[in-house]
């Protein structure tokens, strides 16, 4: 267990410091499923953390996350969709 998540923390703390894809794909033999699964799941997580700290009242954890969130969202991961269409 710790040591996938050794292998997946470079690419997604890289992917957040604002690294192209193709470029963070090459750091690790992760396939690129695997890594855009991963980013979105830590999105997901934020968004959770997010919720919470919304009921709870933790306005600066409710920051935190959705600055997080925003660093996540970002290149060919969250895409609209990964098919070219009208061709």
């Amino acid at each position: 267990m710790y040591a996938c998540c050794r292998i997946i923390t470079l690419p997604l703390v890289t992917s957040m410091q604002g690294t192209p894809f193709a470029d963070i794909c090459e750091l690790t033999d992760v396939s690129e499923g695997i890594i855009v699964r991963t980013i979105v799941r830590l999105d997901e997580t934020c968004r959770e953390f997010r919720n919470a700290a919304s009921i709870m009242g933790n306005s600066a954890l409710f920051k935190k996350m959705e600055i997080a969130s925003n660093a996540i969202k970002r290149d060919i991961v969250f895409a609209a969709s990964l098919y070219v269409t009208g061709i």
